[in-house]
């Protein structure tokens, strides 16, 4: 895993350009190519790919990451045999995220304890996979948020943090 200490320039410019997945790679990847007699063009797709899927990697973490849900709950793990009467397909259909773009609400209703959090949560998480900053506040949280923000001036930069996001939930 350790890069050759051989080639102080190649690391020099893989740190500069910010390329940390190839800068920890290469030689490993040169010595698998090298075994396989692998084609330059080969070496270097398979650098560039370990670096884009870290890349991507890391975009999905930091969108999960500033969305706040509460806990990782997937909709995977959703028993949806609990609750006969939510339209599984209809979740599904909602994973995919298309009504993000076609700016279309959604609200969950229903009693407590049927798995209307978990859902939104699920829902949030697939969002953040699929590129779409988001952002899961409970309801007392948003006004606590709005109230910090009037009592702070600073409403109009909250509002403006908020319409960067392209989905917001409120539990």
């Amino acid at each position: 895993k350790n890069p050759l200490p051989n080639f102080p320039v190649l690391e020099s410019h893989l740190r500069s350009l910010k390329l940390p997945s190839i800068l920890q790679e290469y030689s490993a990847v040169a010595r698998r190519c090298s075994s396989d007699s692998a084609s330059y063009e080969s070496y270097l797709q398979e650098l560039t790919s370990l670096e884009v899927l870290k890349r991507q990697t890391n975009a999905v973490a930091r969108r999960v990451q500033l969305a706040r849900v509460p806990t990782m709950k997937e909709l995977a793990d959703f028993d949806f045999a609990s609750v006969p009467s939510l339209n599984k397909p209809k979740v599904i259909e909602l994973a995919t995220c298309s009504y993000i773009s076609d700016h279309t609400n959604i609200v969950l209703v229903g009693p407590p304890g049927v798995g209307k959090t978990h859902i939104a949560i699920g829902l949030t998480l697939a969002a953040c996979r699929a590129g779409y900053n988001t952002r899961f506040f409970t309801a007392a949280d948003i006004v606590n948020t709005y109230r910090e923000a009037r009592e702070a001036k600073t409403v109009l930069r909250l509002e403006a943090s908020l319409l960067r996001l392209d989905m917001i939930v409120v539990d």
